[in-house]
């Protein structure tokens, strides 16, 4: 069977436009425009063997057409690359020329500048030509593309989020934690989206009742704000401004604290008895000492100018001894303040051993006088003189007293007390100043003079015979 050349021309041109408006709409069978290629490559080669005697085709082309090259340039396109694939088809053989043809038909239908390249290549430059056409340039940010064969999602903020910012704020094309519409990525320590960030919460409902408000600078549930929003009672009723924790009381609510704590320590939000030594106005307790009132330790400590001196005890007094008094004043040790001397007694009323300020006051029983004199240190006695070519009783000695002469007087180891009160039953206010209790009163001594009479000195103390 003999065909004319244009009408093998025209029959694969029918061809390769069926097939190529199939490979455009068959978007699922990739392999269907290589199966077509296939399938029109060998039947064009079979026409084309028929028609080898080409005294037809000849006589209707003109007289001087020379024989085409078996491979046109790959440069060639449109209707004429596919004319040229067609007439090398008819003069060189059935393989390269079906290959040929086909890539010259794709070039043409890429549109205008699109190249042809041979084989499969042909086919791929047709498919990027339909684009070029149609003024595509390339996938765009949120399209996609092709990567391997395989479609791809393009993410709006340039990068996959991942990490701390798992989610992509496509508005503003950033990585963010959250998003109003995407809070899925909000932990349970943090399940709520402020805007782009994970946070505890929003608003007062979205806190539970053991931290009932949501703090709006930090986002975060706690137990209270300030004094005036807060759930603080009890031996905490006042709100840490910085910690939102309740306390015994802080800077902006010290009224909090009364009775035996009336003052805030603020550093360490908690009622205290003071916070300086003038906070503690008893003379028993004067000093600050880590935020208690204690005793004294020195006179610095005793700021009321009636009780200057610090006793044994701790505590402020007005005098320990008679220095601490002005010369018209005697110490009263039972109460520790300074009273008014007692007007002196009338002029030779007092005794031997009787307490005594000035000599006028002791009285004499004998013709050598008496003298008020200090005996060691427990105060100031009366004791009469010794009496020419006499001599002094037991338990008195001779003694002299610079400036008055010689006196009887007891050994300076006790009171007058105590010596007037050997041997008897030990009271409850003592034996006095300088005596011993041994069952009953006694006072040391170095010999039995030293003893009241009927006493003897046994073991350095005054005992009955």
């Amino acid at each position: 069977m003999r065909f004319s050349q244009s009408g093998l021309r025209n029959a694969a041109l029918l061809f390769a436009l069926a097939c190529f408006a199939g490979c455009r709409d068959t978007k699922e069978d990739g392999g269907y425009c290589d199966r077509c290629s296939s399938e029109s490559g060998p039947e064009e080669t079979t026409i084309g063997s028929d028609s080898a005697p080409q005294d037809s085709e000849t006589a209707e082309g003109p007289a001087n057409q020379s024989t085409p090259t078996a491979n046109p340039p790959t440069n060639s396109a449109g209707v004429g690359s596919s004319a040229a694939g067609s007439r090398s088809d008819s003069s060189k053989g059935a393989s390269t020329p079906s290959q040929n043809g086909n890539a010259g038909v794709r070039a043409s239908m890429g549109g205008a500048g699109a190249q042809a390249p041979s084989g499969i290549a042909g086919r791929s430059t047709g498919v990027a030509g339909s684009s070029t056409a149609t003024g595509g340039s390339g996938p765009r940010a949120g399209q996609g593309g092709t990567m391997n064969g395989t479609p791809t999602t393009m993410s709006a903020c340039g990068a996959p989020c991942t990490g701390a910012t798992p989610v992509c704020d496509e508005g503003r094309r950033r990585c963010v934690e959250c998003t109003d519409t995407i809070t899925d990525a909000c932990g349970p320590d943090t399940p709520v989206c402020n805007i782009d960030t994970c946070v505890q919460c929003t608003v007062d409902n979205e806190c539970s009742a053991s931290a009932p408000l949501c703090e709006p600078r930090e986002h975060r549930c706690v137990r209270c704000i300030g004094s005036e929003r807060g759930s603080c009672v009890g031996a905490t009723p006042a709100c840490d401004d910085s910690l939102y924790e309740c306390v015994e009381c802080s800077q902006g609510q010290t009224e909090a604290c009364t009775g035996a704590r009336p003052l805030c320590e603020t550093d360490l939000h908690r009622c205290v008895e003071c916070l300086r030594s003038e906070d503690c106005p008893t003379k028993d307790r004067p000093r600050c000492d880590d935020n208690v009132c204690a005793g004294c330790r020195s006179a610095a400590d005793c700021r009321d100018p009636q009780a200057a001196v610090c006793d044994l005890n701790g505590k402020c007094v007005q005098c320990v001894q008679q220095s601490d008094c002005s010369a018209a004043e005697d110490c009263d040790q039972s109460q520790r303040t300074c009273v008014p001397k007692p007007p002196p007694p009338p002029a030779g009323t007092k005794v031997a051993c009787d307490r005594c300020e000035q000599d006028n006051e002791c009285a004499a029983s004998g013709s050598g006088g008496a003298t008020c004199a200090q005996l060691g240190g427990f105060g100031r006695y009366c004791f009469e003189a010794v009496r020419a070519g006499a001599a002094c009783k037991q338990p008195f000695h001779s003694q002299d007293v610079p400036g008055k002469g010689t006196f009887c007087m007891p050994t300076v180891k006790a009171s007058c007390e105590a010596l007037s009160l050997v041997g008897m039953t030990c009271p409850t206010t003592g034996c006095g100043p300088g005596g011993r209790c041994s069952q009953f009163c006694t006072i040391e001594c170095s010999s039995e003079s030293d003893c009241p009479v009927s006493f003897k000195c046994s073991n350095s103390e005054c005992v009955a015979k």
